[in-house]
């Protein structure tokens, strides 16, 4: 498994919110980020994740740290990377960053503000379940009285899967072809193919159940491009939130940004009439 992998597996693991399930996503979440070392892009999400399960098993002083480490992982990442654009913060996770910042600073003043915790060493991997022993309201699954702020943060984990369930069961198989035809110019705009992006493109096509060896691609791809950007333009507002997502996290599958990817995804987006503030109000829904 990769980095990624673990992520998605610790994720799963921490929807349950039974304590077991939390315990399991707290080893998926470190194998993650010790697998992210010395990949600078990788760090924001791993720590985050590695923040939020903390919060979530009742480590608040060492979610707070790790939250606070992932925010600056950020700027560590736009610095060592080859290139910049408008929208790499939003797509490093910086709102969901800050969100969860924010949201234990509200819950927790007293001791946020009680004790220094910034520019102090501690291990990021730390296992301790001494409070969640003691949390109550883990125990039943069907518990409907978690606080607002835990929903919301329940809520930014589950915006995705919702979004991919409503594009599953809406798309037409011609636009199934456009979004995999365009995926995979992302993935061969700068001349090689990682095994990271043909990974993200195989997981897209199980998602979207669509064969990308049938005949019928094959086709479609020979049409060119006047074919993708026309069928892409028949997207609806939630399918083209979906595919502006799914897009950057092609070009981002290995780690890497290049100039080739970025004209490519910008001549993608230009052709289906999204402009930068459409996508500024994509990212802003999913929050």
């Amino acid at each position: 498994m990769n980095f990624a992998e673990h992520i998605q597996a610790g994720k799963e693991l921490l929807e349950k919110k039974d304590k077991t399930s939390l315990q399991r996503a707290l080893f998926e979440f470190i194998k993650a980020d010790e697998m992210a070392d010395e990949i600078e892009m990788a760090k924001p999400q791993t720590l985050y994740y590695l923040a939020l399960i903390n919060y979530w098993i009742g480590n608040i002083v060492l979610s707070y740290q790790l939250a606070k480490r992932a925010e600056k992982s950020i700027d560590i990442a736009i610095d060592k990377s080859s290139i910049n654009f408008k929208d790499m913060r939003t797509n490093l996770g910086e709102n969901q960053i800050i969100d969860l910042i924010s949201n234990i600073k509200q819950q927790f003043p007293t001791l946020i503000n009680s004790i220094s915790i910034e520019n102090v060493e501690f291990n990021p991997h730390e296992i301790d379940f001494t409070m969640l022993d003691q949390m109550n309201n883990f125990n039943d699954q069907n518990d409907s009285e978690e606080s607002s702020s835990q929903d919301k943060l329940s809520n930014q984990l589950d915006n995705a899967e919702k979004l991919d369930s409503y594009v599953v069961n809406t798309l037409t198989e011609n636009q199934k072809r456009g979004i995999l035809f365009g995926l995979i110019l992302l993935a061969q705009a700068d001349g090689e193919v990682h095994n990271n992006e043909t990974h993200f493109l195989n997981q897209t096509a199980n998602l979207l159940d669509y064969d990308i060896y049938d005949s019928a691609f094959e086709h479609f791809q020979s049409l060119g491009a006047d074919k993708l950007f026309e069928t892409l333009t028949t997207l609806d507002s939630k399918q083209k939130d979906w595919f502006i997502f799914t897009a950057f996290g092609m070009i981002n599958a290995d780690f890497k940004t290049t100039t080739e990817e970025n004209q490519i995804i910008r001549v993608i987006f230009e052709n289906m009439g999204i402009t930068s503030e459409m996508l500024d109000d994509s990212i802003s829904r999913l929050g």
